[in-house]
């Protein structure tokens, strides 16, 4: 190849991905980030048409876009497994087991101390909870009082719309029943063997104590 042919295609591709896109594109992912609200595919594409006027490769704007979120901001874009095309902003590298804090990018305290203790239970009762099950334990861990139906919507619909939690229904409708899972948010962003740690530590036990748990987070330590 040539230098006439080379920088005709580099030129190509710069016009097919311009530089302003990409750093358009970014601003809307990390501005949207602040809802936890999945992003649909087709609102980023239609945001980048409205600010760039002449064609562009999307799909490669998008791309580019995701690796300036991994180098510079620390987030990653992570496809979620739903119909159609989505996405949620999580952090690119779930923190070491061993922080005696944790940082998700949650950061509303209440609701972040509501959403640890359903997500501890959640994990350490097997992966699943029925949600009068959840309601009497954050009753008695005093994180939520059983009779306040208004703060039961921050599980039932802040953290489950922001893919936290998820709420799912079983049975007919005069036997249905409810139960809480961990949601892709929290799969991607929280550390299942920072549970077992600070549980751990709660009971003055080794976290391989909880055999079952114990195997889980080993689980997840390899696929890592």
């Amino acid at each position: 190849m040539n230098h006439s042919q080379h920088g005709s295609n580099r030129s190509m591709a710069e016009n097919a991905c311009p530089a302003e896109a990409v750093n358009q594109c970014v601003k809307f992912l990390v501005c949207r980030e602040g809802s936890k609200i999945p992003i649909k595919n087709a609102d980023i594409e239609n945001f980048i048409t409205s600010v760039i006027q002449t064609p562009v490769d999307k799909k490669l704007v998008i791309e580019k876009a995701n690796k300036v979120l991994k180098s510079v901001y620390g987030y990653k874009l992570v496809k979620l497994k739903s119909k159609g095309i989505q996405y949620i902003v999580v952090m690119n590298d779930k923190l070491p087991s061993t922080f005696e804090v944790l940082h998700s990018s949650y950061t509303e305290p209440n609701h972040r101390k509501i959403l640890i203790g359903a997500l501890t239970h959640i994990f350490m009762s097997g992966g699943t909870v029925k949600d009068s099950d959840m309601w009497n334990f954050l009753d008695k861990a005093k994180l939520l009082d059983i009779k306040d139906l208004q703060g039961r919507k921050i599980l039932t619909q802040t953290l489950r719309k922001q893919l936290y939690l998820e709420l799912n229904k079983f049975g007919p409708d005069e036997q249905q029943r409810f139960e809480f899972c961990w949601g892709q948010r929290a799969e991607e962003e929280i550390p299942k063997e920072f549970i077992l740690n600070k549980m751990a530590q709660a009971f003055d036990k080794e976290p391989n104590y909880w055999r079952e748990q114990f195997k889980s987070t080993q689980e997840q330590e390899n696929v890592q």
